[in-house]
C-alpha cells in the first residue's frame, strides 16, 4: 500500500506541485481547503496523509519557531487549494459530457443548427453595428472637412478684401502725389518765364484725408493678422512690415510734408476761392518731388507686402486642396524684401535694427525701461 515517508521529506517543498510530487502512489487527491480528506473513487489512505500533516506539524513545532511552522502550513495549504481546483474542473468536464451525452442525434442535431443560427445573426449583427459606426464616422469627417474647408475659403475672402482696400488707398494716394509732382514741376518752370499755368489740383487737406483712408486700411490689415495667427504664428511677420510702412509715411505726411509740401501748393479759402499762390522754385520743386518719391515707395511697398501675404495664405489654406504651391515674387531691386513665414526670424531682426521704426521703437523701449524699471524686458 503506498505510504509516505516521512525521511525522504526533509523540507517542505516549495510549490504545490512539486508537494503532489512528493505523495507515492498518489494521483490526484481530492482535498478540500479545510485541510479534511475525502477521497471518492480512490484506493489510497488520505487519512495517513491528514494524519501525516498533523504530526509533521507538531515535530515542526518542537524544531522551529512558531513563524516557520506557519509559513510550512502555508504551503501545505497551497498545494491543497492547487490539488482541488484541478479536482472542479475534471468535475465540471465530465458534467459536461454526460449531459451532452444524454441527448440523442436528432437534438443535438437540432442544438447543432439552432446555435449556429444564433451565431451567425449574432455575427451579421455585429457587422452591422460596425458598418454603422464605420461610415458614422467618415460621415462626421468628412462634415469637418468641410467646414474646415468652408473657414480656409472664409479666411482667404477677408484677405483679399483686405488687401484690396490697401491696393486701393494706396494706388490713389500715389496717383495724386504723382499729379502733384507734374503740376508743381511744370508750374515751377513756366513762372518765371512768364507762361501759362494751371494751379495744382492739390490740396493739403485732401492729401490728409486720402492718407487717412490709407492708414485705416492697413490698420485693418493688421488687425485681420493678428487674428489669424492660427494659420502660422510666423504671420506677424506682415504686422511688422506694415508696421514700418506706416511709421515712414506717417513721418513724411505729418512732418515733411507739412514743413514743405503744404506752402508750394494752392491754400483753398472756405469760400471756396485760392488764397493767392505762387508756385515753388525749380530747387524746391526738386526737393518736394524727392518726398513723394520716398512716399510712393513706402505706398509700393504695402502693395508688395499684402501680395506675399495673399501668396502664403494661398499656400497654407489652399494649398492641399489644388496640390499646387504659388511662387513667391522676385523683385528686380535686391534692397526690397519679400515677406514669408520662411525667413519671418530674419526679417524681423532687419525691421528691428535697419528701419526707422526699429530705431524708434528701441529708443521708446529704452526710455520706458529707464522709467518703469519694474516691466519685464522682450529684447
Amino acid at each position: 500500500m503506498p505510504s509516505f515517508r516521512e525521511d525522504r521529506m526533509p523540507a517542505w517543498p516549495d510549490s504545490p506541485v512539486s508537494l503532489v510530487s512528493e505523495m507515492e502512489g498518489v494521483k490526484r487527491p481530492f482535498v478540500r481547503l479545510t485541510g479534511r480528506v475525502a477521497a471518492p473513487a480512490l484506493n489510497t489512505p488520505f487519512n495517513h496523509f491528514a494524519g501525516f500533516k498533523s504530526g509533521h506539524l507538531r515535530r515542526m513545532a518542537g524544531e522551529r519557531d512558531t513563524c516557520t511552522a506557519a509559513r510550512e502550513e502555508l504551503r501545505f495549504n497551497l498545494a491543497v487549494s492547487y490539488i482541488d481546483g484541478e479536482r472542479e474542473q475534471r468535475e465540471a468536464m465530465s458534467d459536461l459530457y454526460v449531459f451532452w451525452s444524454s441527448f440523442g442525434a436528432e437534438t443535438k442535431a437540432a442544438l447543432i443548427g439552432a446555435v449556429s443560427t444564433v451565431s451567425v445573426g449574432i455575427i451579421g449583427f455585429g457587422g452591422l453595428i460596425l458598418q454603422i459606426r464605420s461610415q458614422g464616422k467618415q460621415s462626421r469627417d468628412s462634415v469637418a472637412e468641410n467646414e474646415r474647408r468652408r473657414l480656409k475659403a472664409a479666411m482667404f475672402e477677408d484677405a483679399v478684401l483686405s488687401c484690396r482696400e490697401v491696393a486701393d488707398t494706396s494706388i490713389k494716394l500715389s496717383n495724386t502725389l504723382r499729379t502733384m509732382m507734374l503740376q508743381l514741376e511744370y508750374a515751377a518752370h513756366a513762372h518765371p518765364a512768364g507762361q501759362q499755368y494751371d494751379f495744382p489740383a492739390a490740396r493739403f487737406p485732401k492729401l490728409l484725408e486720402e492718407y487717412a483712408q490709407f492708414s485705416d486700411t492697413v490698420l485693418k490689415f493688421v488687425l485681420l493678422v493678428e487674428n489669424r495667427q492660427v494659420v502660422d504664428p510666423r504671420i506677424l511677420i506682415f504686422r511688422t512690415a506694415m508696421s514700418v510702412v506706416l511709421h515712414d509715411t506717417r513721418n513724411l505726411m505729418h512732418s515733411k510734408f507739412v514743413a514743405h509740401v503744404m506752402r508750394a501748393i494752392p491754400t483753398q479759402l472756405p469760400d471756396g476761392t485760392i488764397f493767392p499762390y505762387t508756385p515753388p522754385s525749380v530747387a524746391q520743386v526738386a526737393g518736394i518731388k524727392a518726398l513723394c518719391e520716398q512716399f510712393i515707395d513706402s505706398l509700393g511697398d504695402a502693395v508688395a507686402y499684402t501680395e506675399d501675404f495673399l501668396v502664403e495664405l494661398q499656400n497654407h489654406l489652399l494649398g492641399d486642396l489644388f496640390n499646387k504651391e504659388v511662387a513667391h515674387r522676385k523683385p528686380y531691386d535686391p534692397a526690397k524684401k519679400v515677406v514669408t513665414f520662411e525667413q519671418a526670424d530674419e526679417l524681423e531682426r532687419w525691421f528691428a535694427n535697419s528701419t526707422a521704426w526699429g530705431k524708434d521703437a528701441a529708443r521708446i523701449e529704452a526710455e520706458a525701461a529707464a522709467r518703469f524699471p519694474s516691466l519685464p524686458q522682450d529684447r
